[in-house]
């Protein structure tokens, strides 16, 4: 019975120190480096231009650049965010095939709405 009890404390520490390395481990990856592994170009291009929108903030309130030069680079800079989410909402279109297109089902009773539905016509639940 004893030896039954210490290896249930004994698993149950491993448990614990996998949950404690992994958490660790993923700490210490930063949000570029992971986006960088997962091999997705977009995600990286998005992180590196919101990094570029912080250091030219940081930029204008140190008096490194003027007001115009700010405006027109934050402009640059959002246009070229703005162009990578309207890529990937493209890529997440494509993924919806007809028949997803033509109805919608509510997350709540799951009963067939129209597509221009605010509220779910059987629930209330809003979409």
């Amino acid at each position: 019975m004893k030896e039954f009890i210490i290896l249930a404390i004994v698993i149950i520490f491993l448990i614990f120190s996998i949950k404690f390395l992994i958490k660790a481990i993923l700490s210490i990856f930063s949000k570029e480096e992971l986006a960088l592994a997962s091999g997705d170009l977009s995600i990286n291009q998005k992180i590196f231009l919101e990094n570029n929108l912080e250091e030219l903030e940081f930029d204008l309130s140190s008096k490194k650049i003027e007001e115009e030069e700010y405006k027109s680079l934050k402009e640059k800079i959002l246009n070229d965010i703005n162009s990578i989410n309207k890529n990937f909402d493209t890529k997440l279109e494509l993924t919806i095939t007809e028949d997803e297109k033509k109805s919608l089902h509510c997350s709540s009773c799951k009963k067939e709405l129209e597509l221009d539905s605010a509220f779910c016509k059987y629930c209330g639940e809003k979409l």
